[in-house]
């Protein structure tokens, strides 16, 4: 029995220049045989380009296809953790894998016959990013029945409404849901992670916190002996300054005492002086005496 799915899969395998034509004919085929379905096949929409190269992409290039989706789902994780450090590597990862698998579809296109020109590479590495970032876009990526371009806002869910030709049930595994308990959306696990890093955080500055007042308790107890032995210095100077203030008196004193003596020592020198000279006198004025005696006998 012929399905949708399969005359979209059929037809979606074209190049975008050829889809038209191709559909239009496979409608005219499936009117004699199922009218609902031909009408659904007639109004199948040509894929874009982008579209076009993911569906080469699912095709062609499948491991590295889900390469790249098996790091979307790795990302989502670290995501939900909360983890900084795993989500730049993986970020890292992310853009190396997109950019060489948007390489490969203009491999792709030139091999087939299809132009893939910057402006759409733009458009397939969005779409992938999408299907990163979002299971049901990734389901989409992977239906190989893309008609249009995706692209993620990074925190609300990925819109594939009319990205599809036909379902996209059954491409990826159901999510698994957690057994027993409350089931938790995604915002509850992300919020609950940040409340318990928020707590990780708060207990790590506190202890921080701690860390630095012992450090600044042992600073000051450094800093009071410093200064009870500063004072006590000042003290011993300034005691040694007054015993050598008494004893600075005190040769002053003598110093004085000295000069008086010194003084006195040469006030009696004078008069010593003095009285030579005196008794010198004398002592000439009687040798002159006695002399002039002497001739007069």
């Amino acid at each position: 029995m012929i399905d949708l799915e399969a005359v979209a899969d059929e037809l979606y395998r074209l190049l975008p220049g050829e889809f038209t034509a191709a559909r239009n004919v496979r409608a005219r085929e499936l009117r004699t045989v199922d009218k609902g379905l031909a009408a659904v096949v007639a109004k199948l929409p040509r894929p874009s380009v982008a579209a076009w190269a993911c569906n080469a992409l699912v095709r062609e290039r499948p491991d590295q296809l889900r390469q790249v989706l098996d790091l979307g789902r790795t990302l989502r994780q670290a995501q939900e953790d909360l983890d900084p450090a795993a989500l730049r590597e993986l970020g890292l990862q992310r853009r190396r894998l997109v950019a060489a698998l948007a390489r490969e579809a203009v491999d792709l296109g030139s091999r087939l016959g299809q132009n893939v020109a910057d402006a759409t590479v733009d458009e397939l590495e969005q779409t992938l990013q999408a299907a990163m970032a979002d299971e049901h876009a990734a389901a989409a990526v992977l239906s190989g029945r893309l008609v249009r371009s995706l692209a993620s806002t990074g925190f609300e869910a990925v819109d594939v409404g009319g990205a599809v030709a036909g379902p996209i049930d059954g491409v990826l595994p159901a999510p698994r849901r957690p057994t027993g308990g409350t089931t938790h959306s995604l915002a509850d696990r992300r919020a609950e992670k940040q409340r318990e890093k928020d707590l990780a955080e708060a207990r790590a500055e506190v202890e921080e916190a701690q860390a630095q007042a012992a450090r600044a308790q042992a600073g000051l107890a450094e800093a009071e002996a410093s200064r009870a032995e500063a004072d006590r210095r000042r003290s011993d100077l300034r005691g040694r300054l007054h015993q050598l203030e008494e004893q600075i008196a005190a040769v002053e004193a003598e110093i004085t005492a000295a000069g008086t003596a010194l003084r006195e020592l040469a006030r009696k020198q004078d008069e010593a002086a003095e009285a030579a000279e005196r008794a010198e006198q004398r002592a000439r004025r009687a040798r002159a005496q006695l002399e002039g005696g002497a001739d007069r006998r």
